[in-house]
């Protein structure tokens, strides 16, 4: 993982303190790959003073130097309104990039964006089936279960439930897609009080997550959004 304060956080990462203050004087010089990793100690306050808008600020300029993985991570950010205000458009400017560059996660993002019809993208359900298979095929795992749910309701795809059970039983079988998922969703339910993200967009991508983690049989995402439900009720 990448960020958190806590040694509980799904994004604790442990690094020398070497590594990050090289980091850092790359960053300060520009170079598109420190400002990368220096924005990644920066959002877990790992060797640094914690901070959300600085790491925004390093993958930002990052992004604009087209290093893949920071236009990813900056695209999330605007799609959260983490560290910076949250653009829907911006973000899928920045995680069409990514995808360009090969990104897995970006076409995730991108097919529930369009999925919904958010960020200036039509809402067209064929489209982001291709988007979640395309990030199955470029390694995103966690993608198998949101191709499985479209099989399994005909969405954008001709109905199957047995391509739904296999795609079910791959992310299944590969251990970490449920906990993946648990994890992102956890990320998104921190960022409303640590980043200040807008309630009601963030809970709908955390509740997506947990959803699907649940649906892969994780304990801990089933408990979750029992807990979230009943909230909101």
């Amino acid at each position: 993982g990448i960020s958190g304060a806590s040694p509980e956080s799904p994004l604790a990462v442990d690094m020398s303190s070497e590594e990050i203050q090289g980091w850092r004087r790359g960053a300060e010089q520009g170079d598109a790959a420190a400002q990368f990793s220096y924005g990644l100690c920066l959002a877990a306050g790992n060797g640094a003073m914690q901070s959300w808008t600085a790491a925004a600020r390093l993958w930002r300029q990052a992004a604009e130097q087209g290093y893949a993985p920071a236009l990813l991570c900056y695209g999330m950010l605007c799609m959260e309104g983490g560290g910076v205000p949250q653009d829907l458009i911006e973000a899928v400017r920045n995680l069409r990039i990514a995808a360009d560059h090969g990104e897995g996660n970006a076409f995730s993002w991108l097919g529930y964006l369009c999925e919904c019809g958010k960020g200036g993208m039509k809402r067209d359900l064929a489209e982001a089936a291709r988007l979640y298979s395309e990030a199955v095929e470029r390694g995103n795992y966690t993608a198998l279960a949101q191709v499985a749910v479209f099989f399994e309701k005909g969405r954008g795809i001709a109905q199957s439930d047995e391509a739904a059970a296999e795609f079910y039983a791959k992310a299944s079988e590969l251990g970490g897609a449920g906990e993946a998922l648990f994890n992102m969703a956890l990320i998104h339910l921190a960022a409303i009080s640590e980043r200040n993200a807008p309630e009601a967009f963030t809970i709908q991508l955390a509740v997506r997550d947990l959803a699907l983690a649940a649906r892969l049989g994780h304990a801990g995402a089933i408990a979750k959004l029992a807990s979230i439900s009943s909230r909101r009720e």
